[in-house]
């Protein structure tokens, strides 16, 4: 089984004045294949969780994208088109798959 894993954590505070832009994901953690293995191996998560159970006999677990940031105002048009554009794009370019595995955290919340 190949299963395509994926992420994005944001916490949307709807009253900050700061907007959450894709500047910010960058800093704080937009990472690719095995960058995010580095970073999660040894966390406890559902993302980790998900990394252990490539482990197991006959599972493949293919780690695309995951981004984070700290919490911020709306996301901006842009940085969430650029996420959703990680996102689809990684699962067209590196399929086919077996199944998706998106772990999300947060209430996001966009500009649009």
């Amino acid at each position: 089984m190949r299963l395509a894993l994926l992420g994005y954590y944001h916490e949307t505070n709807t009253f900050a004045a700061t907007p959450t832009t894709y500047d910010l994901f960058v800093r704080d953690g937009w990472l690719h294949g095995d960058e995010i293995v580095q970073q999660h191996a040894t966390a406890r998560s559902s993302l980790t969780g998900f990394l252990d159970a490539g482990q197991e006999p006959d599972v493949e677990v293919v780690p695309l994208f995951f981004t984070t940031t700290g919490p911020f105002g709306l996301i901006t048009r842009d940085a969430f088109e650029r996420i959703a554009d990680e996102i689809v794009g990684g699962l067209k370019q590196h399929g086919p798959w077996d199944g998706v595995l998106l772990v999300l955290h947060g209430a996001a919340v966009a500009e649009d």
